[in-house]
């Protein structure tokens, strides 16, 4: 037992630091997964409150307040409960443009013009340790620069650094340049080809249209919407 001004202090398992969840196992999994519950929360809150509105709408408001992710820059990108959490917001993706639960994964972030939520993850994480590199304290950039070059696997944010180079193709050099942002955006591009890019729009375009913010011209009848959605669906 440990005293503090004669006060024992309690013994548990897990507790908030700066909003940060630590564990007795020293790992980021009760903290994932807290913040997997919060933006499944967020989600049906959006939901509930602004059902009224078109997806597109919806979807800047789950931009807006249900990713700030407070935290993420210091999970191990390697724990399993990521995925977890990746997979929460795919499924909150489809609730909020109102896909079927069928829908590709690979079209939601082209759907959203954004990164997958695990490059997103991958970013913030590396952006930290840019930070951390050029930070104006010494202390802070021994200690990132030893994390990196000889800590490795025995740190977590050496091993996020080795992850995202293998991961991204990239050499320890370019993440101390701070070139990672555009690297994985252009690594995402080079994964999309036109025709996922083609769906996508088409998507797009019959959700605004099944919201009725986009108008058809007169000559585009029932039966030929009846047709584009049959081989969309056949595209699943």
């Amino acid at each position: 037992m440990f005293y503090v001004d004669s006060k024992p202090v309690e013994f548990v398992k897990s507790y908030p630091h700066l909003g940060h969840i630590i564990n007795a196992h020293m790992d980021d999994a009760e903290d994932i997964s807290h913040r997997r519950g919060a933006i499944i929360g967020q989600v049906n809150n959006v939901l509930c409150y602004f059902s009224t509105l078109n997806s597109h709408t919806k979807y800047r408001l789950f931009q807006t307040y249900c990713t700030s992710f407070y935290g993420c820059e210091l999970w191990c990108l390697l724990d399993d409960e990521v995925q977890g959490l990746c997979t929460a917001w795919r499924k909150s993706i489809r609730k909020i443009w109102e896909l079927p639960y069928r829908t590709h994964s690979y079209l939601l972030p082209l759907l959203c013009c954004s990164l997958p939520l695990f490059d997103q993850l991958c970013i913030r994480s590396l952006n930290f340790v840019q930070r951390c590199l050029a930070h104006d304290s010494d202390v802070v950039k021994f200690i990132s620069d030893y994390c990196i070059k000889y800590g490795r696997s025995n740190s977590c944010i050496g091993k996020n650094v080795m992850f995202c180079m293998q991961r991204y193709k990239c050499t320890v050099e370019m993440v101390f340049s701070g070139q990672m942002n555009n690297i994985i955006e252009c690594d995402f591009i080079r994964s999309t080809d036109c025709m996922h890019a083609a769906l996508a729009n088409l998507l797009f375009e019959i959700i605004m249209v099944r919201d009725g913010v986009l108008s058809l011209p007169t000559w585009f009848s029932r039966d030929l919407i009846d047709d584009v959605t049959i081989r969309y669906e056949m595209l699943f």
